[in-house]
This record gives structure tokens, sequence and C-alpha cells, in this order.
């Protein structure tokens, strides 16, 4: 989907859409948050447009469906175990693989598991720019969705450790919503500022 396109049906306003522009340029770590068949995962393929050629991507998923229009991307996939049950390879696997490959940002199609605290530390080790989504009904609700998934990769950490964690890894919550009429939209951009969401577009 071009830009004018997006604007025209309304899955986004001018003014966010350059908001988003801004904040890819800006390198900003941005979360995708939203319930099911939201349009996460095609706002995640949208922003990546504009990810510069030269920079080089990793992207991490499930089931591929991320298609980055870069000679400079690298895709990785994750694997379930086979009938002998060997032969599992795991976002978190795949994440700790991608922190050794010097990517200039990271891209995990959905954090859904403890592979959250992998992609924290992504975010904390000089990878700006990395985004990813989270299945969650607010930018609150996602973040305290992350927490929680981080907690389970890491029980020995407090709530309080990780939340502050989160806060000061994640610059952006993107919200995303469908409509009773199927319309989906970039409803609300939020910024953490001092610990605490605010309200950008």
């Amino acid at each position: 989907m071009n830009e004018s396109t997006a604007i025209t049906q309304g899955w986004i306003s001018p003014e966010k859409l350059e908001l988003l522009k801004q904040g890819i340029a800006t390198k900003k770590n941005i979360v995708i948050s939203g319930g099911t068949s939201t349009g996460k995962t095609s706002l995640l393929n949208f922003l990546a447009q504009w990810i510069a050629p030269t920079e080089r991507v990793i992207t991490i998923e499930d089931t591929v469906e991320l298609a980055l229009n870069s000679t400079n991307h690298v895709q990785l996939q994750a694997r379930v175990p086979n009938a002998e049950g060997i032969g599992t390879v795991s976002l978190r696997d795949l994440l700790r693989c991608a922190l050794r490959m010097r990517p200039d940002r990271i891209i995990v199609g959905e954090c859904r598991g403890a592979e959250v605290l992998d992609m924290l530390q992504a975010l904390n080790t000089g990878h700006p720019g990395s985004l990813t989504t989270v299945h969650a009904n607010s930018p609150p609700e996602a973040l305290h969705r992350l927490e929680l998934l981080a907690l389970l990769g890491a029980p020995n950490l407090s709530a309080t450790s990780i939340a502050r964690w989160i806060r000061q890894s994640v610059d952006w919550v993107v919200q995303v919503e469908r409509e009773p009429s199927g319309q989906r939209r970039v409803a609300l951009i939020s910024e953490i500022v001092d610990n605490e969401l605010r309200t950008l577009g």
C-alpha cells in the first residue's frame, strides 16, 4: 500500500503518517499494538519501506509475512520440531543469533512469549529503530503484556525492574484498531516520557 492509498482509504491520517515517517527516520523503537486482524503486520510492512536501503535489517518471524524491499535484508524464520520432536528453532534462538549478525535494526513479527526479554536486550545494545508487534487493545495494555511476557523469560527479575526496563527501551507504542465496519486504522501514537505514556497523535 502506498501513502496516498493509505490516506484516502482512511487507514491513516496525513498527520500520523508524517509522524511515523519521522519516527522511522530518527530510529525510534516502536511497538505496534492491536487486537486480532487489526493490521499490525500490515503496518509493520508499511513502516519498513522508509528504512534506508543501506541499513542491515534482520526480520524474525514464526510465519514469513514481512516483505522488505531491501538488498540488505536478512530473513530468519522459527522452526517447529519434526516428528521425532527435535530440530526446534525458537524466536529466542533467532534473536540471540541476530545479535551476532551486526544488524542496524531488528524487526520481530510478533512478540508473544519469553522472546520479549531478548528483544529488550537488542533494544538496549545498540539497535535503535527496531520494531515489533504485540497483541493488546491499548498502549497501556501493550506495555503490561510486554511485562508479563518478559517475566516468562526472567522469573528471577521483579516486575518493577522489568517495567522500568521496558519503558527505557520502547520509545513509541502505535495502536491499530478495526472498526465494526471492518475498516482498519492507525488509532493512536503514544510516546513514553518519564515512564509515562503521552499521546503524540
